[in-house]
């Protein structure tokens, strides 16, 4: 009995897939090759390590970080601010969530400052508006590993008289995106 090592055995398969699929018409592409040089990468850095964390002030992304739990494909994107789309597998809905303070309603993606810092596996943002009187909203998301879900803590820093935290949840439909929701692959961009 002859042993494929497993590479070999997936490029088989995805040969005898090509095969058949159906053909179109060859089609040339030029190909510029470029020597990636010092020179020709400056670009400015979005993230800024911190430790084992990832750090973004102000950042304008949307579900541009997964969060998963088990070993199951359920995940839960967050991004560089604090709203969270649901992948069940499937659309399993979006969590937003806002503040009101001193007769004043904001969402918290709309705050003045939003720090948003991926730890392995968490998202923490420590959230700053006027609105807040000089405190600090600190919120936590974790995905769950034994059930399907995740956790979101809130923690306010410092003295609030008043303030209430909104949530909004709406959009379970199911529907399988692009690539089976795998990030930056649907027709809504992931910056909004």
């Amino acid at each position: 009995m002859k042993f494929f090592p497993e590479p070999r055995v997936i490029c088989l398969w995805l040969g005898a897939l090509s095969l058949l699929a159906p053909t179109a018409p060859a089609q040339t592409w030029a190909v510029e090759q470029q020597t990636f040089l010092a020179d020709n990468l400056d670009r400015p850095l979005r993230y800024t390590p911190v430790g084992t964390d990832f750090v973004i002030t102000n950042g304008g992304e949307f579900f541009n970080r997964p969060l998963y739990g088990g070993s199951s494909p359920f995940r839960v994107d967050a991004g560089d601010v604090p709203e969270f789309s649901i992948y069940l597998p499937g659309r399993g809905g979006n969590l937003r969530l806002g503040l009101r303070a001193k007769g004043e309603t904001i969402w918290l993606h709309q705050a003045k400052t939003v720090v948003a810092i991926y730890r392995p596996g968490k998202m923490i943002y420590e959230i700053r508006d006027p609105l807040l009187l000089g405190a600090t909203l600190r919120l936590e998301a974790i995905a769950t590993r034994a059930t399907e879900g995740f956790v979101l803590r809130a923690e306010l820093l410092g003295d609030l008289p008043t303030a209430e935290l909104l949530f909004a949840f709406g959009g379970v439909n199911g529907m399988r995106g692009g690539r089976d929701g795998d990030i930056g692959c649907e027709r809504e961009p992931v910056t909004k």
